[in-house]
């Protein structure tokens, strides 16, 4: 199995064990794209995004592999009731893999979380979706 497929899977398996304050099943897909109107329900959704190697001996090499994770919810209304928990969860979700270790056949060990967009601005005017999207960066050695 490809290593970036292992980490996004093992990034699911940990959001689906892990109890947050909202309910939802993470999954692995391609794209984040749902219809419209299935979007009343929270999805979380983990895209497997890209992969750097680089050499650490003559036998040996470094993998970062990044996955991101989109969290979607249409709302009815812009007020903070509604949107301030969907942040809340973005954020709930980045702390569960500060400082973890992903078990696979390789462990990956996390390096870092990028969120340089919080939401995203367009999907709440034209959809009245809130989206956000995390990157996390895991590093194993093979």
């Amino acid at each position: 199995m490809a290593i970036v497929i292992e980490i996004a899977d093992a990034v699911v398996d940990l959001l689906n064990t892990t109890t947050f304050d909202q309910d939802f099943t993470a999954e692995r897909r391609y794209l984040p794209i749902f219809e419209l109107p299935d979007m009343k329900v929270l999805h979380v959704t983990v895209v497997p995004k890209s992969k750097i190697e680089s050499l650490v001996s003559r036998s040996s090499a470094a993998h970062e592999v990044q996955a991101d994770v989109a969290v979607q919810k249409k709302f009815a209304s812009e007020d903070a009731v509604e949107l301030d928990p969907l942040l809340k969860l973005v954020e709930d979700i980045a702390d569960v893999f500060r400082f973890k270790t992903l078990n696979g056949s390789q462990p990956a060990t996390w390096i870092k979380t990028e969120h340089p967009v919080l939401y995203s601005q367009e999907h709440m005017e034209s959809m009245r979706q809130f989206t956000s999207v995390l990157t996390l960066t895991f590093k194993l050695v093979q």
